[in-house]
This record gives structure tokens, sequence and C-alpha cells, in this order.
């Protein structure tokens, strides 16, 4: 992340990071979403750089290989910012018996507006985050809608 390098860029030159400066907020999509936003007019980039996953069930054996997942976000206000996130490479392959399908291609594209209803000071922390996915994937690695 690009704030992660010019803190360590401000350290290196001995002078201190912005005290005031907010920490990196990171969010992981279908596994946790912070309520935490990009600072305004910061950018921020997400990437996974090689992701795999394997499922087996009622004899069928899917893998699903992912390179370059990636969020890239924008802090628009305080409590907002839009993320745009695309996986540019997806490899999934189905099992059943004798049949083996194999699908490449990229992924959908996502885009993501998140919103805190808090404030820093609020002990308890909430954020709405409305979605459109946008179905740029092949059929067998998204599902077309």
């Amino acid at each position: 992340m690009i704030r992660t390098a010019l803190a360590l860029a401000a350290l290196a030159a001995g002078t201190s990071a912005a005290a005031a400066e907010a920490p990196i907020c990171t969010d992981r999509p279908a596994k946790a979403n912070a309520t935490c936003t990009v600072p305004a007019g910061k950018a921020q980039v997400e990437t996974a750089a090689i992701g795999w996953s394997l499922t087996r069930a009622d004899g069928v054996r899917t893998e699903v290989v992912s390179v370059g997942s990636s969020f890239a976000k924008i802090g628009l206000g305080a409590r907002s910012d839009l993320q745009v996130g695309v996986t540019p490479f997806v490899r999934a392959t189905v099992k059943s018996g004798a049949v083996r399908d194999r699908v490449l291609g990229i992924g959908d594209l996502t885009v993501r507006f998140k919103h805190r209803l808090t404030t820093d000071a609020d002990k308890a922390q909430v954020a709405v985050i409305p979605f459109i996915k946008l179905p740029t994937a092949k059929t067998g690695i998204g599902n077309g809608e």
C-alpha cells in the first residue's frame, strides 16, 4: 500500500510519519469487512497475488485458482470510500467422475461504496457497504448475474 511506503520512506529519512495519519484499513470481501474507511483523498490497493481453493461434495471436485485479485480504494470523505475490485485471471476446474471441465478468464467486476455511520469516538462501529457486481466473468467462473 501506498501509505505504508510513504511512512517507511519518512522513517528512513529520520522523520516520523504523521501522528494523525489513520492506520491502513483492509477488507477481505467474502471473509471480513472492517468498518474503517480510507481517509479522504488517499488511495489504497489491496492485492492477493495467488488464491487457491478446493471443494469436494457429492463426488464433484472443484478447484479454483485466482491471480491478482485486487481492490482499488479511494477515500471520498471522512467516513466514506469507493472500492473497485476485479480478479484479472481465474481458472476453475470441475471434475465429476471421468469428466473434467476447465474455464479460464477474468472474474466479475465489483463496485462498492462504504460509509461508516458512526464516528471514531463511538464505542460500537457501524458501516453500510452497498455494492453492484458486473457480470464480466464467463459462465463457470461467475454466475452471470
